[in-house]
């Protein structure tokens, strides 16, 4: 039986392109207006840290290494956002906090290019 956020976790499973970045971010936005989610912040720190990377990327171009770097440190935090989105406070607030970190890592080192 899918979870009430199966298009939202294979979404996040293509991985991170532009395109498909604006989608989660959509999707995201979608349930915490319409789906009254347990853990609204969950959402909005889904939606903003793909805006985030979109804005970075759209037109612009990104090497296959910045891309792998990027999603790689972000990709499993987003993923376990939305694992925690039920979860109880403890949970939620120690995803966001790890996804916190790990997007401060990503911006110290560049979500356009490499600054190490």
């Amino acid at each position: 039986m899918p979870t009430a956020y199966e298009e939202l976790r294979i979404a996040i499973g293509r991985g991170f392109y532009v395109d498909n970045l604006r989608t989660i971010a959509e999707l995201s936005l979608e349930i915490l207006e319409k789906k009254n989610p347990r853990h609204p912040a969950i959402f909005l720190v889904l939606a903003s840290v793909s805006r985030w990377i979109t804005d970075a990327w759209y037109d612009v171009p990104i090497s296959a290494q910045v891309a792998s770097r990027v999603e790689g440190q972000l990709k499993p935090h987003l993923e376990a956002l939305l694992n925690a989105a039920d979860g109880d406070s403890d949970e939620v607030c120690a995803a966001l906090d790890a996804t916190a970190d790990a997007f401060r890592e990503a911006i110290s080192r560049g979500l356009d290019c490499d600054m190490t």
